[in-house]
């Protein structure tokens, strides 16, 4: 395992199912081949189960082609958000970026985003493309994306509220988490990232940067943490509490799904 690196990539395996077993082999197929990837660190949370037979299968070969890739187990965590901060715990990198195993990313978008970091911004995020075709994440050969994000420019709280444009793919740096400043696993069970990134822009004066840069393609599951209709109402009670935190009475009501453009000149990830 590397001592130090730049960038640590963090990922959640839930093995208590089996659907990771659906995007784990394409989902490293897919990290292990991009740009810079022998300079970072993938730091891998996996939740213990009896399918972790099946996951070794999978993951012990690759571990064994590469000595960045560290796995933690766990016996359970309260949510994704538990995960991520096990992982950062658990990383070195200067800055960190998280992927879920179902986003897929560019080949360059991850280096080119990271080669725009300074002491000047905290939060770095770039556009993404947005698939609710499965086939897009799953397998080759299938290319049926054609929508994308519409992100903007965060020069305020207020900005974040209208958009969360750093939802997918984002890189921060790790000073984000000093003094114990970590993603609130208590009242923040979908909305974990968004909270985190309101609370550093209105308690802690995080700064954004918006890159020109196609990060990747996000998969707009049925069953995603913000896009699971039976999840619709633990959001709104989230979005409430983040607006009484941190906004004003002037504040709209969280935007936590982005608006969705029609791009027919997008044909891959």
């Amino acid at each position: 395992m590397m001592s130090n690196c730049s960038v640590s990539i963090i990922t959640y395996i839930d093995c208590t199912t089996g659907i990771f077993l659906e995007y784990l082999p394409s989902y490293i197929d897919n990290i292990t081949s991009i740009d810079g990837f022998l300079e970072y660190e993938l730091i891998l949370v996996i939740v213990r189960s009896v399918n972790n037979v099946k996951e070794n299968i999978i993951l012990d070969p690759v571990l064994e082609e590469y000595d960045n890739i560290k796995r933690v187990y766990v016996d359970s965590v309260s949510s994704q958000y538990d995960a991520w901060n096990i992982a950062i715990n658990n990383s070195t990198g200067d800055y960190i970026t998280n992927s879920n195993l179902d986003d897929r990313r560019s080949k360059s978008g991850l280096s080119m985003l990271h080669e725009t970091v300074s002491d000047l911004h905290d939060v770095y995020y770039g556009h993404v493309t947005v698939t609710t075709n499965k086939k897009d994440i799953t397998t080759q050969g299938h290319n049926h994306v054609r929508r994308r994000w519409e992100c903007f420019d965060i020069n305020s709280t207020d900005d974040l509220f209208y958009h969360n444009s750093p939802h997918c793919f984002p890189l921060w740096s790790r000073r984000c988490h000093d003094n114990g400043n970590m993603f609130n696993t208590y009242k923040f069970n979908r909305c974990g990232d968004y909270e985190f990134w309101l609370r550093g822009s209105n308690k802690l004066g995080f700064k954004f940067h918006m890159a020109d840069i196609r990060m990747g393609c996000y998969y707009h599951s049925p069953e995603g943490l913000s896009t699971d209709v039976n999840g619709s109402r633990e959001i709104q009670l989230e979005n409430r509490i983040m607006r009484l935190r941190y906004g004003s009475s002037d504040t709209p009501i969280p935007y936590y799904h982005q608006k969705l453009i029609k791009d027919t000149s997008i044909t891959h990830v």
